[in-house]
C-alpha cells in the first residue's frame, strides 16, 4: 500500500500553541524535505537509499503523543515495526526526562540498548517552557536522530524560541551538520527564513 501523503494521526486537533508553537503543515513539509535530503548519506549497506518512516511527536509535558505520522513507501513487513518504534523512543525519552531526574536525557540514543530493541532517533527541545519530544524511525538510527536534530534546531530558528535544553546528540552525530546546511538551503524551506 503506497502511504505516501497520507496520514495515520491521532490528536492532531491537539496541536496547538499550547502544545507545541509549529503548525502541523510546516512540521510535515519540514520532515519530507529532510527525509529526502537524507537519502544516500548513511554508510549501512541497503539502507542508504531509504526514504521511509514514522515522525511522531510528543507532548513533552504530558507524555501523550500528539500525533505519528507515516512518510514514503513502508514495506508491509516494517510497518508496525516502524510505528512502534518511533513511539517507543518518545515515550522512552519522556521517561528519562521526567521519571528519573537525576538521569536527564535529552536523546533516546541516551538510553539506547540494541538487545532490547531501544535505538537513538528521538530528541528533546524546549521552545519557551513548550516542552516538545520529536521522533523518527525507518532510516538508521543515527540518520532517524540527524533528522530530528535538525528539524527542532530550525523550528528554534524560524519560531524565535530558543532552544533552551542542549541536545547531547549534537556534539555526537556525524550527519546533522551537514544535513541541516542543506535543509537550509533547499528551495521549500529558503521561504521561512526570510
Amino acid at each position: 500500500m503506497n502511504q505516501k501523503n497520507s496520514y495515520f494521526s491521532t490528536g492532531i486537533d491537539m496541536l496547538d500553541k499550547h502544545t507545541v508553537p509549529f503548525k502541523f503543515d510546516d512540521m510535515m513539509l519540514y520532515v519530507a524535505v529532510l527525509l529526502d535530503l537524507s537519502k544516500g548519506r548513511s554508510d549501512i549497506p541497503d539502507s542508504e537509499f531509504n526514504r521511509r518512516g514514522y515522525f511522531t511527536l510528543l507532548n513533552g509535558d504530558t507524555g501523550s503523543i500528539n500525533f505519528t505520522v507515516p512518510f514514503g513507501v513502508i514495506p508491509v513487513d516494517k510497518d508496525n515495526k516502524y510505528f512502534k518504534l518511533s513511539q517507543e523512543k518518545a515515550l522512552r525519552l519522556f521517561y528519562f526526562i521526567n521519571k528519573n531526574m537525576n538521569v536527564f536525557h535529552t536523546s533516546s540514543f541516551e538510553s539506547r540498548n540494541e538487545e532490547e530493541g531501544k535505538f537513538g532517533g528521538a530528541i528533546f527541545a524546549d521552545y519557551h517552557c513548550n516542552w516538545s519530544i520529536f521522533s523518527f524511525s525507518g532510516m538508521p538510527e543515527l540518520i532517524d536522530e540527524a533528522m530530528m536534530i535538525c528539524l527542532a534546531m530550525f523550528l528554534s530558528e524560524t519560531s524565535a524560541y530558543p532552544i533552551i535544553q542542549k541536545i547531547e546528540a549534537i556534539s555526537r552525530n556525524p550527519y546533522w551538520e551537514s544535513l541541516y546546511k542543506d535543509f537550509k538551503n533547499h528551495r521549500l524551506i529558503l521561504p521561512a527564513l526570510k
